[in-house]
């Protein structure tokens, strides 16, 4: 996981950089949830009750997964928000803010 080598950066080295490619990473993982459930899914036995059962447990390790990654991801908020790079819902290029000052 990308989220876990960024965290001590952002974390230790206040690195405003880091810690919004950390709190990117929440999107990123949200796209490959979406991705690996829908192609999971989209399977062979995907419409009978046993590919349902099957399935089960799979999308509930990804849902898992993506919880803690979300968890990773929230500990660059402060610093990325500090900066002015947060809005009210995503977060804004470290570049495109650093060339508005």
């Amino acid at each position: 996981m990308v989220s876990l080598t960024l965290l001590p950066a952002a974390l230790s080295f206040k690195d405003v950089a880091a810690a919004s490619r950390l709190a990117a990473q929440k999107d990123r993982f949200r796209e490959l949830e979406d991705e690996i459930v829908r192609r999971r899914l989209g399977g062979e036995h995907a419409d009978t009750a046993a590919g349902a059962r099957d399935n089960a447990p799979f999308i509930d390790l990804v849902r898992d997964l993506h919880r803690t990654n979300s968890d990773i991801a929230a500990a660059g908020y402060p610093l990325v928000q500090a900066a002015g790079l947060r809005s009210s819902s995503r977060i804004m290029n470290v570049g495109a803010v650093a060339g508005a000052r």
